[in-house]
């Protein structure tokens, strides 16, 4: 699920029948990579941009984020990098992530 995770177009989706119990924290996240100004946020049913802006918040969806950034209509909407910080690999689950389905040894 790691593709799942970070992926910032929304490519792949967590439609999976999972063998046993997924303990999410064993998998990365990404924190939200925009910012609202809700002081000067609308949230103007009637607008398109505000409905896509509304309906997109809970998933990473950079393409979108980017149209909502540039047609915002209060110009509250910013995107911030989600590529800082540091990347933790955990070798544990790395078998999980072989897109070649060949188990790695470590």
């Amino acid at each position: 699920m790691l593709c799942v995770v970070v992926c910032p177009t929304d490519a792949f989706h967590e439609n999976i029948e999972p063998e046993g119990q997924i303990v999410m924290d064993e998998f990365p996240t990404l924190e939200k990579f925009y910012e609202i100004d809700f002081d000067n946020c609308t949230e103007d049913k009637e607008n398109k941009i505000c409905q896509l802006c509304l309906t997109v918040r809970e998933r990473n969806h950079i393409q979108d984020y980017y149209k909502i950034s540039k047609e915002c209509p209060a110009d509250c909407f910013s995107i911030s990098t989600p590529i800082e910080g540091e990347v933790i690999i955990r070798k544990n689950m790395l078998h999980k992530c072989d897109p070649q389905g060949v188990n790695l040894l470590y």
